[in-house]
């Protein structure tokens, strides 16, 4: 075994000792939606830009009925290629939670996924693979939204002893809202598979979700359900024994970054794991407590199956599933314990 390798399973050993004994949390971006919805680039500040305003204008409303049509067009083969990695995603973390002992009282079977994207991939894998999960709202058919419904765990009785263990659970936070929401006399509702337009940025979408624009900053701050979910995104980080994973994140957002930065200032016992695609974040190295993963880093040798077509240059969502997987020695993809 060479450095890099004794380097990697250390690594791996690391990823694995933290999964099994922290509070888990991840923080997904657009990058991990890719190929079925484009990721933002630069828009905002084209946007802010009059001679490309015109164009950023028509991608925004592309990527918008993209996004859309992932909820209606389920056939469509970048959809799918998509859906296929959040289900390997998901199933590892179910995974994960499977296996810890149950004892709510020291650490719970549940993992907190903040997302910066509108698209519903999370909501409907979790629904067709039957995983427990808590987007926030509440009711049937008119299921309503709010934060505090995020103070809930899953529990269930065994018929003949009567004991009580805890079921394996997701919380959901759209930080930046989703096409799944829909605003009603001031409430949020929870938007029907058949209320999907898939053509324009709408008025009632644009009531609930945060646009990429260079005030949005300030937008998210002042609207009530959007500074809730920040403030419990940093309450989250603050919890002792937390591990944060960021995942297809720029980390270029003015109002998530600082958060990140002061929870690692603040909480001594926080660990951050920033994936970095294509080794671009290199300003984080100097942070305490965080470890950069990139290629070089997580070195996708025999050992570690890498996907069809992927690139060894960069660290994609779809190899850092593959890096899970070989950490927590989990068996091929579609078994679940």
């Amino acid at each position: 075994m060479n450095e890099k390798e004794k380097y990697n399973e250390e690594l791996s050993l690391e990823v694995k000792k933290t999964l099994e004994s922290s509070n888990i949390s991840f923080l997904i971006g657009a990058g991990c939606s890719d190929p079925a919805v484009s990721v933002l680039g630069n828009i905002e500040a084209d946007l802010e830009d009059q001679n490309k305003k015109d164009q950023a204008e028509g991608n925004l409303k592309s990527i918008f009925k993209s996004i859309c049509e992932s909820v209606t067009q389920a056939s469509d083969g970048k959809i799918v290629a998509t859906k296929r990695e959040y289900r390997r995603f998901l199933e590892v973390l179910h995974q994960i939670l499977v296996r810890r002992e149950n004892h709510p009282q020291v650490i719970s079977k549940q993992i907190n996924i903040f997302t910066t994207n509108y698209d519903l991939f999370l909501e409907q894998v979790c629904d067709e693979d039957h995983y427990i999960y808590n987007d926030g709202f509440q009711g049937g058919m008119k299921a309503v939204f709010n934060t505090t419904n995020y103070r809930k765990r899953f529990f269930q009785n065994t018929f003949h002893y009567k004991n009580t263990f805890e079921l394996p659970n997701f919380n959901i936070y759209k930080l930046h809202g989703s096409v799944g929401w829909k605003k009603v006399e001031g409430a949020l509702y929870r938007r029907s598979e058949n209320d999907f337009s898939g053509s324009e940025i709408t008025d009632d979408l644009k009531e609930v979700v945060v646009l990429p624009r260079k005030k949005k900053h300030e937008e998210t701050l002042i609207t009530t359900t959007f500074y809730d979910l920040l403030r419990l995104f940093a309450n989250t980080l603050d919890v002792e024994n937390t591990v944060l994973f960021v995942v297809g994140c720029s980390l270029r957002d003015e109002h998530i970054k600082p958060i990140i930065e002061r929870a690692l200032a603040s909480n001594l016992t926080l660990k951050v794991f920033l994936i970095d695609y294509d080794d671009t974040l290199k300003e984080w190295d100097t942070k305490v407590s965080l470890k950069r993963l990139t290629s070089q880093e997580v070195d996708l040798n025999s050992s570690i199956p890498v996907s069809s077509g992927e690139s060894k240059s960069k660290l994609s969502f779809s190899q850092f599933i593959d890096f899970l997987r070989y950490s927590m020695d989990f068996a091929t993809d579609g078994d679940r314990k």
